[in-house]
């Protein structure tokens, strides 16, 4: 990976995800924050790809992606 983000990044993956690997997933965020990346990375072990075969993990997914958003926003109040 050579074009890492420079904005903050959230990764949500299932554990039974076909696509992307919670492996690949961890390996990304990893090289994210070894850049000086900031990343964050939830795992759904119950879910597949879609994340949304819970309703449990969709409003998970959907609280942490509006604190994340909640929490950059303080950040760039401070600058």
């Amino acid at each position: 990976v050579h074009n890492l983000p420079k904005i903050p990044v959230m990764v949500f993956v299932g554990g039974r995800d076909r696509r992307v690997s919670p492996d690949a997933a961890k390996h990304y965020i990893g090289l994210v924050k070894k850049k000086g990346g900031k990343g964050e990375l939830f795992v759904y072990p119950e879910s597949d790809h879609k994340l949304s075969d819970s309703l449990e993990s969709f409003t998970d997914v959907i609280l942490k992606s509006f604190r994340f958003m909640e929490e950059l926003r303080k950040e760039e109040e401070k600058v």
